[in-house]
């Protein structure tokens, strides 16, 4: 065997031992980055996925919120939706409406302010505490920034057991109303009807 057969036997030999321990791990471990590059990538498209579930959750938690606290306090008087609310009130309990009016109650230093109720409290919890530019106003004044109030006369008619249960879905319906005062007028009614003088405080921004 010729010295040059020797070198290219042993070049061929080396090249060999290169690829058996050089390459193939080196091909071996590029296919493994690979792999984990690609598990990583559907790791981070499912938290992306994740975070953009997420934020729709809140921005849709947020619409309802803001849509329920439209309803507890809205904007402005809104007196066909709250007719609507008084009429569902009366005959949902077994009442007549006979009469409805509506007025503003102004808000002035020389009249206090009437209590608001304690729904009212939560929602506006600053209403009941004073600081910085806020302390420098009168409870009046505090309270007209907040809210405003809308006195509702009302005459119903029917019998006692359904207006016990009227007043007691007044306390619970959504939007906040407060039954400033009432009174029962027995010499106009029966002994299984009555007439009923309601006047609330339906409160609004």
């Amino acid at each position: 065997m010729t010295k040059e057969r020797l070198i290219i036997i042993g070049s061929l030999s080396a090249l060999a031992l290169a690829v058996a321990f050089l390459i193939m791990p080196a091909l071996d471990s590029l296919n493994a980055d690979r792999q984990f590059v690609a598990e990583k990538k559907s790791t981070l498209e499912q938290i992306t996925s994740f975070n953009q579930k997420i934020e729709e959750m809140n921005r849709q938690y947020k619409a309802e919120e803001l849509e329920r606290l439209l309803s507890i306090l809205p904007k402005e008087e809104e007196l066909p939706s709250l007719l609507i609310q008084l009429e569902a009130l009366a005959t949902g309990n077994g009442l007549i409406m006979e009469s409805v009016d509506f007025s503003e109650i102004a808000q002035t230093s020389e009249t206090a302010p009437p209590r608001p109720s304690p729904e009212l409290q939560n929602v506006f919890p600053q209403s009941q505490e004073t600081s910085g530019e806020s302390a420098s106003l009168n409870p009046q004044e505090v309270q007209s920034a907040l809210y405003k109030i809308l006195a509702v006369r009302l005459k119903l008619s029917g019998g006692y057991g359904a207006f016990k249960n009227y007043l007691q879905a007044v306390e619970k319906n959504l939007r906040l109303m407060d039954v400033s005062s009432l009174d029962l007028n027995t010499s106009s009614g029966t002994a299984q009807n009555f007439a009923f003088s309601v006047n609330l405080q339906v409160y609004y921004q």
